[in-house]
């Protein structure tokens, strides 16, 4: 597990932190909304928001994974929604969700 400090902030949002890359640290929020859908966030707490875009995109790209992200997430880092529109049903959000999520962790380690 790339992260140290795992836990639940809310019913809905799971936090991981302290994912440390040569002295870069890094956040990945997970959250769930009430229409159904599910965004992450990859973000580097702590920093001005354009050093986290540079942060956060320049990590992603060297894991094969910018391509799955949009720009705009928490404090200037990076997200990626689970939509209802695009995941038929909430089952296959969770799972679409799980599945990109552990692939996201092998790739950090």
């Amino acid at each position: 597990m790339p992260f140290t400090k795992i836990y639940r902030w809310r019913p809905n949002h799971w936090l991981f932190e302290k994912y440390n890359d040569n002295g870069t640290t890094y956040k990945l929020d997970v959250h769930f909304h009430p229409n159904g859908s599910a965004r992450i966030d990859f973000w580097n707490p702590g920093q001005p928001e354009e050093n986290q875009k540079i942060n956060t995109s320049n990590k992603l790209s060297s894991i094969g994974l910018i391509t799955e992200f949009e720009f705009g997430g928490f404090g200037g880092g990076m997200y990626k929604v689970f939509s209802l529109e695009k995941h038929n049903d909430i089952r296959t959000i969770d799972n679409e969700l799980y599945s990109f999520v552990k692939r996201l962790f092998v790739k950090l380690r």
